[in-house]
Protein backbone atom coordinates (compact mmCIF):
# COMPACT_ATOMS: atom_id res chain seq x y z
CA UNK A 1 0.00 0.00 0.00
CA UNK A 2 1.17 3.36 -1.08
CA UNK A 3 2.15 5.90 1.65
CA UNK A 4 -0.34 8.92 2.75
CA UNK A 5 0.44 11.70 2.14
CA UNK A 6 0.05 14.58 5.26
CA UNK A 7 -2.66 16.76 3.03
CA UNK A 8 -4.08 13.66 1.22
CA UNK A 9 -8.00 13.95 0.33
CA UNK A 10 -10.14 10.95 -0.23
CA UNK A 11 -13.58 10.86 -0.87
CA UNK A 12 -15.65 7.98 -1.07
CA UNK A 13 -19.44 7.25 -0.55
CA UNK A 14 -19.72 11.36 0.73
CA UNK A 15 -16.65 10.50 3.52
CA UNK A 16 -14.06 13.22 3.27
CA UNK A 17 -10.87 13.21 5.32
CA UNK A 18 -8.08 15.70 5.36
CA UNK A 19 -4.78 15.38 6.38
CA UNK A 20 -3.50 18.95 7.90
CA UNK A 21 0.34 19.39 8.71
CA UNK A 22 1.03 17.77 11.93
CA UNK A 23 -1.60 14.25 11.13
CA UNK A 24 -4.45 15.81 12.37
CA UNK A 25 -7.06 14.52 10.54
CA UNK A 26 -9.92 17.38 9.93
CA UNK A 27 -13.29 15.18 9.42
CA UNK A 28 -16.55 17.17 10.34
CA UNK A 29 -17.60 16.44 14.29
CA UNK A 30 -21.17 15.15 13.35
CA UNK A 31 -19.05 12.29 11.77
CA UNK A 32 -17.23 11.29 14.44
CA UNK A 33 -18.32 9.20 17.12
CA UNK A 34 -15.96 10.75 19.95
CA UNK A 35 -18.08 14.01 19.26
CA UNK A 36 -21.82 11.98 20.59
CA UNK A 37 -19.56 10.42 23.39
CA UNK A 38 -18.54 14.21 24.60
CA UNK A 39 -21.85 15.37 24.36
CA UNK A 40 -22.73 14.01 27.87
CA UNK A 41 -20.10 15.75 30.09
CA UNK A 42 -19.68 19.15 27.66
CA UNK A 43 -23.35 19.50 27.77
CA UNK A 44 -23.64 18.86 31.75
CA UNK A 45 -20.66 21.44 31.80
CA UNK A 46 -22.24 23.60 30.20
CA UNK A 47 -25.64 23.80 32.41
CA UNK A 48 -22.84 23.57 35.13
CA UNK A 49 -23.97 20.09 36.58
CA UNK A 50 -27.71 20.63 36.83
CA UNK A 51 -30.84 20.77 35.07
CA UNK A 52 -33.83 23.24 35.29
CA UNK A 53 -35.86 20.11 36.05
CA UNK A 54 -34.06 18.26 38.58
CA UNK A 55 -33.92 21.15 41.03
CA UNK A 56 -37.95 22.63 40.26
CA UNK A 57 -37.97 24.10 44.15
CA UNK A 58 -35.34 26.59 43.30
CA UNK A 59 -37.88 27.81 41.03
CA UNK A 60 -39.95 29.51 43.48
CA UNK A 61 -40.81 32.51 45.42
CA UNK A 62 -38.54 30.97 48.41
CA UNK A 63 -35.89 30.36 46.28
CA UNK A 64 -36.04 33.90 45.05
CA UNK A 65 -35.88 35.30 48.48
CA UNK A 66 -33.18 33.05 49.81
CA UNK A 67 -31.02 31.79 47.55
CA UNK A 68 -30.83 27.70 46.49
CA UNK A 69 -29.27 27.55 49.95
CA UNK A 70 -32.95 28.44 51.40
CA UNK A 71 -34.70 25.85 49.62
CA UNK A 72 -34.53 22.26 51.03
CA UNK A 73 -32.42 19.71 49.04
CA UNK A 74 -32.99 16.11 50.00
CA UNK A 75 -30.04 13.68 50.02
CA UNK A 76 -31.38 11.93 46.66
CA UNK A 77 -30.78 15.47 45.01
CA UNK A 78 -27.58 15.26 46.71
CA UNK A 79 -26.83 12.16 45.57
CA UNK A 80 -27.87 12.63 42.06
CA UNK A 81 -26.09 15.65 41.63
CA UNK A 82 -22.81 13.93 42.99
CA UNK A 83 -23.89 11.10 40.28
CA UNK A 84 -24.04 13.70 37.67
CA UNK A 85 -20.62 14.95 37.69
CA UNK A 86 -18.64 11.61 38.37
CA UNK A 87 -20.63 10.31 35.21
CA UNK A 88 -19.45 13.97 33.46
CA UNK A 89 -15.38 12.99 34.80
CA UNK A 90 -16.06 9.69 33.98
CA UNK A 91 -16.55 10.29 29.90
CA UNK A 92 -13.70 12.86 30.39
CA UNK A 93 -10.73 10.49 31.99
CA UNK A 94 -12.31 7.83 29.14
CA UNK A 95 -11.81 10.26 26.22
CA UNK A 96 -8.54 10.94 27.32
CA UNK A 97 -7.13 7.77 28.69
CA UNK A 98 -5.20 6.85 25.71
CA UNK A 99 -3.78 10.47 25.46
CA UNK A 100 -3.12 10.97 29.15
CA UNK A 101 0.69 10.57 28.43
CA UNK A 102 0.70 13.37 25.94
CA UNK A 103 -1.77 15.20 27.41
CA UNK A 104 0.73 15.79 30.21
CA UNK A 105 3.52 16.83 28.53
CA UNK A 106 1.32 18.80 26.87
CA UNK A 107 0.30 20.59 29.69
CA UNK A 108 3.61 21.82 31.04
CA UNK A 109 3.98 23.77 28.03
CA UNK A 110 1.37 26.01 30.08
CA UNK A 111 2.43 25.83 33.70
CA UNK A 112 0.44 27.98 35.04
CA UNK A 113 -2.84 26.48 33.67
CA UNK A 114 -2.29 23.24 35.85
CA UNK A 115 -0.93 25.28 38.65
CA UNK A 116 -4.26 26.46 38.80
CA UNK A 117 -6.12 23.19 40.03
CA UNK A 118 -2.97 21.82 42.34
CA UNK A 119 -3.00 25.19 44.39
CA UNK A 120 -7.36 24.84 44.65
CA UNK A 121 -6.78 20.72 45.78
CA UNK A 122 -4.12 22.18 48.67
CA UNK A 123 -6.33 24.81 49.89
CA UNK A 124 -7.57 21.54 51.47
CA UNK A 125 -4.95 22.06 54.08
CA UNK A 126 -6.89 25.69 55.51
CA UNK A 127 -10.46 25.49 54.27
CA UNK A 128 -12.72 26.12 56.33
CA UNK A 129 -14.31 22.94 54.27
CA UNK A 130 -11.26 20.22 53.72
CA UNK A 131 -13.41 17.74 51.67
CA UNK A 132 -15.28 20.25 49.41
CA UNK A 133 -12.24 21.84 48.48
CA UNK A 134 -10.29 18.70 47.84
CA UNK A 135 -12.93 17.40 46.12
CA UNK A 136 -13.85 20.20 44.06
CA UNK A 137 -9.86 20.80 43.41
CA UNK A 138 -9.52 17.25 41.74
CA UNK A 139 -12.61 17.82 39.60
CA UNK A 140 -11.04 21.67 38.65
CA UNK A 141 -7.87 19.51 37.50
CA UNK A 142 -9.64 16.86 35.32
CA UNK A 143 -11.62 19.63 33.29
CA UNK A 144 -8.13 21.59 33.31
CA UNK A 145 -6.63 18.35 31.59
CA UNK A 146 -9.57 17.69 29.03
CA UNK A 147 -9.38 21.20 27.80
CA UNK A 148 -6.04 20.49 26.47
CA UNK A 149 -7.22 16.93 25.63
CA UNK A 150 -9.98 19.22 23.30
CA UNK A 151 -7.08 21.46 22.04
CA UNK A 152 -5.06 18.63 21.02
CA UNK A 153 -7.11 16.01 19.59
CA UNK A 154 -9.49 18.07 17.60
CA UNK A 155 -8.00 20.26 15.23
CA UNK A 156 -9.00 24.38 15.01
CA UNK A 157 -12.27 24.23 13.11
CA UNK A 158 -13.53 20.91 14.89
CA UNK A 159 -13.46 22.69 17.91
CA UNK A 160 -15.63 25.36 16.71
CA UNK A 161 -18.18 22.79 15.09
CA UNK A 162 -17.83 20.60 18.27
CA UNK A 163 -19.10 23.82 20.21
CA UNK A 164 -22.46 24.55 17.69
CA UNK A 165 -22.95 21.10 18.12
CA UNK A 166 -23.14 21.85 21.88
CA UNK A 167 -24.73 24.98 21.44
CA UNK A 168 -27.60 23.79 19.30
CA UNK A 169 -28.62 20.97 22.20
CA UNK A 170 -28.70 23.05 24.33
CA UNK A 171 -30.82 25.50 22.96
CA UNK A 172 -32.92 23.47 21.04
CA UNK A 173 -33.86 21.88 24.48
CA UNK A 174 -34.10 25.24 25.96
CA UNK A 175 -36.90 26.10 23.65
CA UNK A 176 -38.57 22.64 24.22
CA UNK A 177 -38.49 22.77 28.42
CA UNK A 178 -40.25 26.34 28.31
CA UNK A 179 -42.67 25.52 25.02
CA UNK A 180 -43.43 22.04 26.74
CA UNK A 181 -42.89 22.57 30.79
CA UNK A 182 -43.23 26.02 31.03
CA UNK A 183 -43.73 26.03 34.99
CA UNK A 184 -39.59 24.70 34.58
CA UNK A 185 -38.14 26.43 31.33
CA UNK A 186 -39.37 29.33 32.34
CA UNK A 187 -38.53 31.85 35.40
CA UNK A 188 -41.61 31.97 38.13
CA UNK A 189 -39.16 33.58 40.81
CA UNK A 190 -38.65 37.46 40.59
CA UNK A 191 -38.72 37.66 36.50
CA UNK A 192 -41.86 35.88 35.67
CA UNK A 193 -42.24 34.67 32.36
CA UNK A 194 -38.23 34.91 31.76
CA UNK A 195 -36.37 31.91 29.66
CA UNK A 196 -33.98 29.69 31.71
CA UNK A 197 -34.35 26.69 29.45
CA UNK A 198 -32.31 23.81 30.63
CA UNK A 199 -30.78 26.11 33.28
CA UNK A 200 -31.54 26.70 36.82
CA UNK A 201 -31.63 30.36 36.09
CA UNK A 202 -31.89 32.86 34.25
CA UNK A 203 -28.55 34.73 34.02
CA UNK A 204 -26.45 31.71 33.50
CA UNK A 205 -28.96 30.05 30.72
CA UNK A 206 -27.69 33.58 28.61
CA UNK A 207 -23.86 33.37 29.61
CA UNK A 208 -23.55 30.14 28.37
CA UNK A 209 -25.88 30.34 25.15
CA UNK A 210 -23.46 33.80 24.47
CA UNK A 211 -20.23 31.39 24.95
CA UNK A 212 -21.51 28.71 22.34
CA UNK A 213 -22.95 31.92 20.07
CA UNK A 214 -19.40 32.87 19.32
CA UNK A 215 -17.55 29.58 17.49
CA UNK A 216 -21.00 30.16 14.68
CA UNK A 217 -19.29 33.99 13.71
CA UNK A 218 -15.62 32.43 13.26
CA UNK A 219 -16.64 28.98 11.60
CA UNK A 220 -16.92 29.25 7.91
CA UNK A 221 -20.05 28.27 6.26
CA UNK A 222 -19.55 25.09 3.76
CA UNK A 223 -22.33 25.89 0.97
CA UNK A 224 -25.99 27.59 1.07
CA UNK A 225 -27.18 24.77 3.83
CA UNK A 226 -24.55 24.98 5.92
CA UNK A 227 -24.79 29.09 5.73
CA UNK A 228 -28.07 28.51 6.11
CA UNK A 229 -27.75 26.12 9.60
CA UNK A 230 -25.29 28.47 10.96
CA UNK A 231 -27.94 31.41 10.43
CA UNK A 232 -30.50 29.70 12.24
CA UNK A 233 -28.80 28.73 15.33
CA UNK A 234 -27.62 32.13 15.75
CA UNK A 235 -30.96 33.48 15.39
CA UNK A 236 -32.35 30.53 18.07
CA UNK A 237 -28.91 31.57 20.30
CA UNK A 238 -29.67 35.76 19.85
CA UNK A 239 -33.80 35.60 20.67
CA UNK A 240 -32.90 32.81 23.59
CA UNK A 241 -30.09 35.61 25.08
CA UNK A 242 -33.27 38.42 24.69
CA UNK A 243 -36.27 36.20 25.87
CA UNK A 244 -34.10 35.36 29.18
CA UNK A 245 -34.47 38.99 30.24
CA UNK A 246 -30.87 39.14 31.87
CA UNK A 247 -29.77 42.98 31.76
CA UNK A 248 -26.18 41.38 32.42
CA UNK A 249 -26.82 39.24 29.51
CA UNK A 250 -27.84 41.78 26.79
CA UNK A 251 -25.33 44.25 27.83
CA UNK A 252 -22.19 41.49 27.71
CA UNK A 253 -23.36 40.53 24.14
CA UNK A 254 -23.85 43.70 22.76
CA UNK A 255 -20.21 44.54 24.28
CA UNK A 256 -19.16 41.25 22.64
CA UNK A 257 -20.57 42.36 19.44
CA UNK A 258 -18.35 45.90 19.61
CA UNK A 259 -16.04 44.15 20.40
CA UNK A 260 -15.80 41.74 17.75
CA UNK A 261 -16.49 43.99 15.08
CA UNK A 262 -13.34 45.94 16.34
CA UNK A 263 -11.21 42.86 15.70
CA UNK A 264 -12.39 42.39 12.05
CA UNK A 265 -11.93 46.19 11.14
CA UNK A 266 -8.35 45.91 12.74
CA UNK A 267 -7.48 42.87 11.12
CA UNK A 268 -7.63 44.86 7.87
CA UNK A 269 -4.65 47.12 9.00
CA UNK A 270 -1.21 46.09 8.98
CA UNK A 271 0.84 46.52 12.36
CA UNK A 272 1.92 50.26 11.55
CA UNK A 273 -2.04 51.45 11.61
CA UNK A 274 -3.04 48.92 14.71
CA UNK A 275 -0.98 51.90 16.91
CA UNK A 276 -3.29 54.67 16.44
CA UNK A 277 -6.04 52.81 15.78
CA UNK A 278 -5.82 51.00 18.66
CA UNK A 279 -5.45 54.44 20.81
CA UNK A 280 -8.51 55.27 19.12
CA UNK A 281 -10.45 52.69 20.10
CA UNK A 282 -8.90 52.94 24.06
CA UNK A 283 -10.35 56.84 23.55
CA UNK A 284 -13.73 55.82 22.84
CA UNK A 285 -14.05 53.25 25.20
CA UNK A 286 -12.36 55.85 27.74
CA UNK A 287 -14.89 58.31 27.04
CA UNK A 288 -17.41 55.86 27.28
CA UNK A 289 -16.57 54.90 31.21
CA UNK A 290 -16.58 58.37 31.59
CA UNK A 291 -19.81 59.50 30.80
CA UNK A 292 -21.19 56.04 33.02
CA UNK A 293 -19.70 57.56 35.82
CA UNK A 294 -20.42 60.72 35.60
CA UNK A 295 -24.47 59.84 34.29
CA UNK A 296 -24.44 56.09 36.74
CA UNK A 297 -27.97 56.64 37.59
CA UNK A 298 -28.95 57.22 34.33
CA UNK A 299 -27.03 54.22 32.65
CA UNK A 300 -28.15 52.18 35.40
CA UNK A 301 -32.23 53.34 35.17
CA UNK A 302 -31.70 52.43 30.93
CA UNK A 303 -30.70 49.23 31.89
CA UNK A 304 -33.02 48.35 34.71
CA UNK A 305 -30.93 48.46 37.32
CA UNK A 306 -31.08 50.38 40.78
CA UNK A 307 -28.36 52.27 42.07
CA UNK A 308 -26.68 49.65 44.11
CA UNK A 309 -26.62 46.97 41.18
CA UNK A 310 -29.64 45.13 42.32
CA UNK A 311 -28.12 44.63 45.64
CA UNK A 312 -24.54 43.87 44.16
CA UNK A 313 -22.39 46.98 46.03
CA UNK A 314 -23.82 45.70 49.46
CA UNK A 315 -22.98 42.23 48.64
CA UNK A 316 -19.12 43.15 47.29
CA UNK A 317 -18.56 45.54 50.21
CA UNK A 318 -19.57 42.45 52.70
CA UNK A 319 -16.90 40.10 50.74
CA UNK A 320 -14.40 42.46 50.37
CA UNK A 321 -14.35 42.48 54.46
CA UNK A 322 -14.47 38.88 54.27
CA UNK A 323 -11.46 38.41 52.08
CA UNK A 324 -9.38 41.17 54.55
CA UNK A 325 -9.54 38.93 56.93
CA UNK A 326 -7.89 36.20 54.88
CA UNK A 327 -6.18 37.85 52.32
CA UNK A 328 -3.46 35.17 51.46
CA UNK A 329 -4.67 31.63 51.30
CA UNK A 330 -8.57 32.66 51.06
CA UNK A 331 -11.38 30.42 52.47
CA UNK A 332 -10.79 27.39 50.40
CA UNK A 333 -11.48 26.75 47.09
CA UNK A 334 -15.76 26.31 46.49
CA UNK A 335 -16.20 25.63 50.10
CA UNK A 336 -16.86 29.59 51.47
CA UNK A 337 -20.60 29.31 49.84
CA UNK A 338 -21.03 25.79 50.75
CA UNK A 339 -20.70 26.14 55.03
CA UNK A 340 -23.62 27.42 56.45
CA UNK A 341 -21.88 27.95 59.37
CA UNK A 342 -18.70 29.61 58.26
CA UNK A 343 -17.41 33.06 56.70
CA UNK A 344 -20.18 33.46 54.59
CA UNK A 345 -22.93 33.60 57.71
CA UNK A 346 -21.21 37.41 58.12
CA UNK A 347 -22.06 38.33 54.33
CA UNK A 348 -25.34 36.99 55.02
CA UNK A 349 -25.70 38.93 58.61
CA UNK A 350 -24.57 42.35 56.24
CA UNK A 351 -26.66 41.84 53.28
CA UNK A 352 -30.03 40.38 54.77
CA UNK A 353 -30.35 37.40 52.80
CA UNK A 354 -28.70 33.96 51.62
CA UNK A 355 -25.96 35.19 49.19
CA UNK A 356 -24.86 32.18 47.48
CA UNK A 357 -22.60 34.41 44.50
CA UNK A 358 -19.71 37.36 45.11
CA UNK A 359 -21.07 38.17 41.75
CA UNK A 360 -17.47 38.80 40.71
CA UNK A 361 -15.40 36.13 39.28
CA UNK A 362 -12.56 38.24 40.62
CA UNK A 363 -13.46 38.80 44.31
CA UNK A 364 -14.88 34.47 44.39
CA UNK A 365 -11.29 33.64 43.82
CA UNK A 366 -9.68 36.64 45.83
CA UNK A 367 -12.47 34.65 48.67
CA UNK A 368 -11.34 31.68 48.17
CA UNK A 369 -7.84 31.03 47.79
CA UNK A 370 -6.77 35.11 48.56
CA UNK A 371 -4.91 37.53 46.59
CA UNK A 372 -2.15 34.34 46.01
CA UNK A 373 -5.06 32.66 43.95
CA UNK A 374 -6.26 36.02 42.75
CA UNK A 375 -2.64 36.51 41.13
CA UNK A 376 -2.07 33.29 39.55
CA UNK A 377 -5.25 33.70 37.72
CA UNK A 378 -4.48 37.76 36.35
CA UNK A 379 -0.99 36.23 35.38
CA UNK A 380 -2.91 33.89 33.10
CA UNK A 381 -5.10 36.93 31.67
CA UNK A 382 -1.70 38.82 31.36
CA UNK A 383 -0.04 35.87 29.14
CA UNK A 384 -3.09 35.28 27.29
CA UNK A 385 -3.20 39.28 26.17
CA UNK A 386 0.57 38.69 25.56
CA UNK A 387 0.17 35.90 23.38
CA UNK A 388 -2.88 37.90 21.45
CA UNK A 389 -1.23 40.72 20.89
CA UNK A 390 1.75 38.01 19.22
CA UNK A 391 -0.96 36.25 17.46
CA UNK A 392 -3.10 39.10 15.68
CA UNK A 393 -0.82 39.53 13.13
CA UNK A 394 -1.93 40.40 9.31
CA UNK A 395 -3.56 37.23 7.88
CA UNK A 396 -4.26 35.74 11.11
CA UNK A 397 -6.55 32.95 11.39
CA UNK A 398 -10.35 32.93 12.32
CA UNK A 399 -9.78 30.88 14.91
CA UNK A 400 -7.57 33.39 16.74
CA UNK A 401 -10.01 36.14 16.78
CA UNK A 402 -12.48 33.27 18.41
CA UNK A 403 -9.50 32.51 21.19
CA UNK A 404 -9.38 36.49 21.72
CA UNK A 405 -13.47 36.90 22.34
CA UNK A 406 -13.50 34.03 24.37
CA UNK A 407 -10.62 35.71 26.74
CA UNK A 408 -12.96 39.01 26.15
CA UNK A 409 -15.47 37.67 27.42
CA UNK A 410 -13.68 35.86 30.00
CA UNK A 411 -12.79 39.19 32.04
CA UNK A 412 -16.38 40.88 30.63
CA UNK A 413 -18.13 38.73 32.48
CA UNK A 414 -16.00 37.96 35.95
CA UNK A 415 -17.14 41.68 36.38
CA UNK A 416 -20.12 40.86 37.50
CA UNK A 417 -20.60 37.05 37.56
CA UNK A 418 -18.55 34.11 37.80
CA UNK A 419 -16.91 31.52 35.63
CA UNK A 420 -13.16 31.79 36.11
CA UNK A 421 -11.98 28.18 38.00
CA UNK A 422 -15.89 27.24 38.30
CA UNK A 423 -15.58 23.44 38.29
CA UNK A 424 -17.70 21.59 35.92
CA UNK A 425 -18.56 24.66 33.93
CA UNK A 426 -17.84 24.87 30.07
CA UNK A 427 -16.64 28.84 29.95
CA UNK A 428 -13.71 28.19 32.08
CA UNK A 429 -13.08 25.47 29.80
CA UNK A 430 -13.50 27.24 26.81
CA UNK A 431 -11.19 29.92 28.46
CA UNK A 432 -7.96 27.30 28.76
CA UNK A 433 -8.53 25.91 24.92
CA UNK A 434 -8.76 29.96 23.88
CA UNK A 435 -4.92 30.44 26.15
CA UNK A 436 -3.85 27.36 24.17
CA UNK A 437 -4.79 28.56 20.83
CA UNK A 438 -3.30 32.10 21.33
CA UNK A 439 0.03 30.62 22.67
CA UNK A 440 0.28 28.16 19.79
CA UNK A 441 -0.87 31.28 17.01
CA UNK A 442 2.01 33.61 18.84
CA UNK A 443 4.83 31.14 18.52
CA UNK A 444 3.32 29.95 15.13
CA UNK A 445 2.43 26.37 15.69
CA UNK A 446 -1.42 26.51 15.34
CA UNK A 447 -1.54 23.02 13.66
CA UNK A 448 1.36 21.29 16.52
CA UNK A 449 0.56 18.20 17.52
CA UNK A 450 2.04 15.86 19.53
CA UNK A 451 3.84 13.04 17.38
CA UNK A 452 1.71 10.51 19.81
CA UNK A 453 -1.60 11.58 19.00
CA UNK A 454 -1.27 12.26 15.29
CA UNK A 455 0.35 8.45 15.17
CA UNK A 456 -2.71 7.25 16.51
CA UNK A 457 -4.48 9.20 14.11
CA UNK A 458 -3.01 8.61 10.77
CA UNK A 459 -2.99 4.89 11.89
CA UNK A 460 -6.97 5.29 12.37
CA UNK A 461 -7.41 7.05 8.87
CA UNK A 462 -5.40 4.41 7.02
CA UNK A 463 -7.28 1.35 8.55
CA UNK A 464 -10.39 3.38 6.83
CA UNK A 465 -8.62 3.57 3.71
CA UNK A 466 -7.86 0.22 3.50
CA UNK A 467 -11.28 -1.08 4.28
Amino acid sequence: MSAISPRQNWEQDDFYLELPAGGRSDIPVTRMAVTYFLLVPLVLFAVHGGFSFEHSSWNSDLGAFGGKMAVVTTEAEAMRDRLQTAVALTFCLAAMAAYMRSLVGFAQTMPLMVVLPIYAMGSALWSQGPGTSLRSGISLLVTTLFAFYLAEKFSQRQQMELLTVVGACIAAGSVIMAVVWPQIGLDHQLHEGALQGLFTQKNACAEATLFLLTPAFALPAAGRYGQMLRALYIVLCLSIIVMTQSRTGWVVTLTYFGFAGCLRVLRRFGRRDLLPLAALLFGAAGALAVAVLSYPVLVLSLLGRSGSFSGRLQIWGAIVASILRRPLGGYGFDAFWSMLNGEATRVFSATGWVVTSAHSGFLNVALELGLVGLALVALTLVQACRHAMAAFRPGHSEYVDWCIEIVFLTIVYNLDERTLMAPQYLPWILYIVACIGLRRAAYGDEGALDTEVAADEAQEVACRISR
